[in-house]
């Protein structure tokens, strides 16, 4: 009795630590399934989460999706933007979820500036553009790369110069304003002088934009309608371009680095007559006002020219070259993210001495202090160095490096016997286009904004 009573009691250990070891191991599962549209269609990017926890992940390109660990009777939440959320509880076998469109959603609001708005009322009045939509071309400024990019925006730029300004309209510019520029939630100063210090001009600089490193961008936003100002205040009269950068992401630190080099050459130059043709045309000239007794050369001057002359656009410009280098470290947790970014740009332009140098900086961190409170620091630096030489459309004696290389007379030489630059013997007045180069026309701009963010989530308090 008591050998049954043993063999019962044993068997009964057993079955019990058999039913335990079954109940723990079904406790986590693993869930797969896959997210598609009404259509059919897999939606990619969805969000996939166990409900009540930190465990998630998105679906591939084919839709699909896996958890592990997930407590058997769990909750799986799937959402996605402009789709209605929607939950089923947790299974081995694999899942399927179809979402349809929140129309309410995707019709009612969007999101411009500090509020939002109905869609319907500013409905191709916004432009997008994202960072891998814009040009990779070595440029100084996002300006210059988003030209083309939103219907309604014109861009031109005012001189080839380094780090030359630009005309930025929207919808015709009809306010006579240009564009307001935010960056990262600041609004920028609209216009920004950097002076030449001398008689001569070194031709506009660009606005706000020109701090900015273009690898530092995410997203660019364009508020073309009147609705902008209701938020900028009349500051936006002309429009609002909303610039958001790069912020660091969860997981291990990533190291990116770009660079490239471009060359510039002057395209389509017109063609300048050579020292004897020059003679030529201009005793035409005397002829045809009746004026042939004060023809400027003989025939013998003519025909003992050595040589073709001074050629004064080969003198005074060259192949511009840019070198740009790019480097971001951008590395997070759950609690902190952060990026860092480094940028050298340099513009040796066209016209000879003529260059910029740019070294830009930035630091944008992200910290969750707690479940309601969220912080962060965005800090960005910018020193530009600028050599300018006399441009723009001066004439005469205060004559820009360009005008003066077209008009200036090809039979004489950059310096004549005595070794002192030529002079005009014509017109006295045109200066030496090479003797301009000798101005000295440096100017160093440097910048620093620093800006700390609070972000309170009242609904969480409860």
């Amino acid at each position: 009795m008591k050998t049954i009573y043993s063999i019962c009691a044993r068997t009964g250990f057993f079955f019990t630590f058999l039913l335990l070891a079954i109940s723990l191991m079904a406790q986590n599962i693993q869930v797969k399934g896959l997210v598609k549209d009404p259509a059919g269609e897999a939606i990619i990017g969805a969000s996939v989460v166990v409900k009540g926890t930190t465990n998630g992940s998105i679906t591939d390109l084919d839709g699909k999706f896996s958890l592990s660990d997930v407590p058997s009777g769990a909750t799986i939440t799937v959402s996605y933007i402009g789709y209605i959320s929607q939950e089923k509880k947790a299974s081995a076998t694999p899942m399927e979820f179809i979402l349809k469109e929140d129309t309410k959603t995707l019709d009612e609001i969007v999101v411009v500036g500090y509020g939002t708005t109905k869609k319907s009322s500013i409905s191709g009045a916004v432009a997008s553009v994202k960072a891998d939509e814009l040009p990779t071309a070595a440029s100084a400024s996002v300006g210059s790369m988003l030209r083309g990019r939103s219907s309604g925006m014109n861009i031109t730029q005012n001189s080839a110069n380094p780090g030359g300004s630009m005309n930025i309209s929207i919808r015709g510019g009809l306010s006579g304003q240009s564009p307001l520029i935010v960056i990262d939630g600041v609004p920028q100063l609209s216009t920004k002088t950097v002076t030449a210090g001398t008689a001569y001009s070194g031709g506009e600089k660009d606005n706000a934009l020109i701090n900015l490193n273009p690898n530092d961008i995410e997203t660019i936003d364009i508020l073309k309608d009147a609705s902008a100002a209701a938020i900028y205040g009349s500051d936006a009269s002309g429009g609002v371009i909303l610039i958001t950068t790069k912020r660091g992401k969860t997981g291990k630190p990533d190291i990116s680095y770009s660079g490239s080099v471009a060359f510039q050459y002057i395209k389509d130059a017109p063609d300048f007559l050579n020292a004897r043709d020059f003679m030529i045309e201009q005793n035409k000239v005397f002829d045809e006002l009746g004026r042939g007794d004060e023809k400027k050369y003989t025939d013998g001057q003519i025909a003992n020219f050595v040589g073709d002359g001074t050629d004064w656009m080969d003198e005074v410009t060259r192949v511009g070259v840019v070198n740009e280098h790019n480097l971001s470290v951008s590395a997070g947790t759950d609690a902190t993210k952060y990026l860092f970014s480094l940028s050298y740009y340099d513009h040796q332009g066209i016209a000879k001495n003529n260059s910029m140098n740019r070294i830009t900086g930035r630091l944008n961190v992200d910290q969750t202090i707690n479940r309601m409170l969220k912080a962060g620091i965005n800090s960005t630096f910018s020193q530009i160095k600028y050599h300018d030489v006399p441009l723009g459309d001066a004439r005469n004696d205060n004559s820009a490096l360009i005008y003066s290389a077209m008009t200036f007379i090809p039979t004489v030489p950059v310096r004549d016997e005595e070794g002192k630059y030529s002079v005009n013997p014509i017109r006295d007045v045109y200066p030496n286009p090479v003797s301009l180069l000798d101005i000295n026309d440096q100017t160093v701009s440097r910048d620093l904004l620093s800006v700390v963010i609070w972000n309170s989530d009242q609904s969480k308090i409860c």
